[in-house]
């Protein structure tokens, strides 16, 4: 897993760790909310923004509206225009070859230190615009355009419109972040992101993902289908080749027809007082199909209790089966100074992989979920004393690979709109294990220590 520079860490870390910002609300469901990446992105809750941008879905999920809430968010004519830019200085110097295993096989006589270390610079300056048109009561259109310096790539991050047909079925068509699932550490039920890029080698491998969605709120529920499909996909002649299939490049490509470029999903939601579910299917006639459901509920107001549970079956392609299942926790302490996540999950898929969401530090290719039993914890401390400081720690543990991912860290918020992060990831274990030799970092060091200062706001102006 390659990262367009090495502090992209903090995408995962300071996102699971930090993601739990306080409100006014008083729970702990914003832990869960959005994509990982996205939470990084995020302004921090000390800089004061007179202007907050919408969010980007102004159309609630049916699954915890009425049909009139959602009505509600296509009623104003008019537009609005919101800005986010992003600037990244650091330095990160690292090692090729973890400090505890220098002693092994080394030769005293043309043994050089400098061929264990691996230091570099790197910055990054990102600007995004969005504009946001209600063009009548039922039919809205949003698109982003994004710069970014050093590479000078123009990209679209979205472009879709919504429609209200009848206040009964909600439609949004176009390219935009769709996430299912629960879990911020293991997105094995985030059945989108399970979608694979084409392997051909004339395409692009990053096909960013189409979705055509309708919404249908039913009382406290409701029921989502959805076809997805990814550029590179339509691009490549046919051809969905990923590891869990590697010989369907030899498939015929007069056989793959525009049908078996698409992904089918649908999704059943109900939320009642106590609990949240959600079961939902993914579908596609030259890959294996997944079923997941996923349930999460609150107790005493602050603990954060959720499950998931999935099954790969087979869709004509293999014979196998395939299931998981994960169970976690997020509880909140000392005036929601300390958050506190941990998660055990347990892959029964082989060669199982997600496409993460496109972030300020690049895009990812596909990122491999460890087989056998798997472990999280996350904590997050705000001390009282120093409001303007916020320590973190993650740490994620593959049993069957003998892999651990240890990442300390700490931001500083001195002033507006500025901050300073600190952290050292480390890759612990077998030197064979996947977090040793593919992890967060651009080359893939299992040690480094990342300085980092980053200047961060964003704007938004409405005539509605």
């Amino acid at each position: 897993m390659k990262k367009h520079i090495s502090v992209a860490v903090f995408l995962i870390f300071l996102s699971v760790c930090v993601a739990a910002q306080d409100s006014a609300a008083g729970t702990a469901d914003d832990f869960f909310d959005g994509d990982i990446d996205s939470l990084f992105e995020d302004v921090p809750e000390s800089d004061p923004i007179d202007n907050p941008p919408p969010p980007v879905n102004n159309a609630p999920p049916p699954s915890n509206n009425a049909p009139s809430v959602l009505a509600s968010a296509l009623k104003k004519i008019g537009f609005t225009l919101d800005a986010r830019f992003n600037f990244a200085a650091g330095y990160a110097p690292g090692w090729i070859k973890a400090p505890w295993y220098w002693d092994e096989e080394r030769d005293p006589v043309t043994y050089r230190y400098d061929d264990e270390v691996d230091n570099f610079f790197m910055a990054k300056m990102e600007s995004k615009i969005a504009l946001d048109i209600q063009i009548s009561d039922v039919f809205r259109v949003r698109q982003t355009l994004a710069l970014a310096i050093p590479s000078l790539a123009i990209t679209i991050p979205e472009f879709f419109f919504d429609y209200n047909l009848l206040n009964i079925v909600f439609f949004r068509a176009g390219k935009y972040s769709f996430n299912w699932g629960i879990s911020p550490n293991f997105p094995y039920a985030n059945l989108p992101s399970r979608i694979p890029n084409s392997r051909e080698k004339e395409v692009d491998l990053y096909g960013d993902l189409y979705i055509l969605r309708a919404d249908i709120p039913i009382g406290v529920g409701g029921f989502q289908l959805a076809l997805m499909t990814r550029s590179s996909i339509l691009g490549s002649n046919g051809h969905i080749d990923t590891p869990e299939h590697p010989n369907l490049n030899n498939i015929d490509k007069e056989r793959i027809t525009i049908a078996d470029k698409v992904f089918w999903g649908a999704k059943f939601n109900l939320a009642v007082p106590y609990f949240d579910f959600d079961m939902g299917l993914l579908y596609n006639t030259k890959q294996d199909s997944r079923a997941f459901l996923a349930l999460k509920t609150t107790l005493f107001n602050q603990l954060e209790l959720y499950a998931e549970g999935l099954l790969s079956f087979n869709s004509g392609t293999s014979d196998r089966f395939g299931g998981s299942a994960s169970i976690g926790f997020m509880q909140e302490f000392f005036n929601r100074q300390l958050s506190v996540n941990a998660e055990l999950f347990y892959n029964g898929e082989e060669k199982a992989t997600y496409t993460p969401a496109s972030s300020f530090f690049g895009k990812d290719d596909a990122i491999p979920l460890i087989s056998g039993l798997n472990t999280a914890l996350n904590i997050r401390y705000k001390p009282s004393w120093f409001k303007k400081t916020e320590f973190f720690l993650n740490y994620l543990h593959g049993f069957n690979e003998n892999t651990v991912q240890l990442v300390p860290g700490f931001r500083i918020t001195p002033l507006s709109n500025l901050n300073l992060y600190v952290a050292v990831p480390m890759a612990l274990g077998s030197e064979k294990g996947q977090y040793y030799n593919y992890n967060v970092d651009e080359k893939n060091r299992p040690f480094s220590i990342i300085l980092m200062v980053t200047f961060s706001g964003n704007y938004r102006y409405s005539n509605n």
